[in-house]
């Protein structure tokens, strides 16, 4: 099956716009997000199932790659309703539309259907088992693609970041920029995973699937290693300072979650097996280290020519 038209749903997020990044504008492929921004991408709001369905059926591709989702884990608490329209039953939506068209669907979830006890990595059938209404909500997303969709893919991710979004690696360059002292957990233990790393892998993935050589069902799809967030931390401010970007602090003390209170609870062990995805590939994954020096590296050329 030739991957004729592809349809990048949630193309103004971390992972959707590392997808436009690597297709560009070329002719197969279509974006869509729920408040476009320019003519070429197309209205697709997960809150609407109309919504849903009139994109997938005015497109008709060969492929679906859902990028959007309800990320605001703490928020999640107060809004699981909600958070289990867009994870979930939208989701839903989609499989069963994709299904009816007989399309290849591929759908991301998260370490946070698991509940973080042990220290071992998680395998793809490991028992799910939430702590937070995120988590609970994405793993309704897992199981609608899983029932209801021949041709359906979950690729659990994690730690997701990029240069341009809300996330981890964009808050301690800011804070490590204005603060002399700062605070991290050192307990909760997963890999930092680029949004660039996520789409490049997912398209060799797709290469696989067409040809018949990946079996639908669910992945884990992050780097390799492993690492505390206090221990991600010191690796950004070292490689900044190796880079020149400026770096204030100068005590990074690591604290416990429970010194950190939220309103969700996090997994203290995030670890991923990557087993299964590696076999079918037939490669290895980056590391997060890697990883993160591929992505301070664009900031620097961004820096350096625009």
């Amino acid at each position: 099956m030739a991957l004729n038209k592809i349809l990048v749903i949630g193309c103004y997020g971390q992972v959707g716009s590392s997808f436009r990044r690597l297709f560009g504008r070329t002719g197969n492929v279509f974006y869509a997000d729920r408040e476009p921004r320019e003519p070429q991408v197309l209205a697709c709001d997960l809150g609407d199932q109309g919504s849903i369905k009139k994109v997938i059926d005015d497109v008709q591709p060969t492929v679906i790659i859902n990028c959007a989702a309800y990320t605001a884990v703490d928020l999640a608490e107060k809004e699981e309703t909600l958070a289990t329209q867009i994870n979930g039953q939208a989701v839903e939506v989609m499989a069963k539309a994709s299904e009816k068209i007989g399309a290849i669907l591929i759908h991301y979830s998260t370490d946070y259907v698991f509940d973080g006890s042990g220290s071992t990595p998680w395998q793809e059938d490991s028992k799910p088992s939430p702590v937070n209404a995120y988590g609970r909500s994405k793993l309704v997303g897992e199981v609608a693609v899983t029932k209801n969709c021949s041709r359906g893919y979950v690729f659990r991710t994690q730690w997701v970041y990029d240069n341009d979004g809300k996330n981890f690696l964009n808050t301690m360059l800011r804070l490590g920029a204005e603060k002399e002292e700062l605070a991290v957990v050192g307990d909760q233990v997963g890999a930092p995973t680029s949004s660039d790393m996520i789409a490049r892998y997912t398209l060799k993935a797709l290469t696989k699937i067409t040809a018949g050589a990946m079996p639908r069902g669910i992945y884990h799809l992050v780097c390799t290693g492993e690492v505390s967030w206090h221990g991600f931390a010191e690796a950004i401010f070292e490689a900044a300072r190796e880079q020149k970007w400026p770096v204030k602090v100068k005590s990074l003390k690591k604290i416990t979650s429970e010194q950190y209170p939220t309103p969700a609870a996090r997994p203290l062990n995030s670890r991923l097996s990557l087993e299964k995805i590696q076999g079918a590939l037939k490669e290895s994954l980056p590391s997060w280290q890697e990883s993160l020096l591929e992505v301070l590296d664009q900031r620097i050329t961004r820096r350096t020519f625009n």
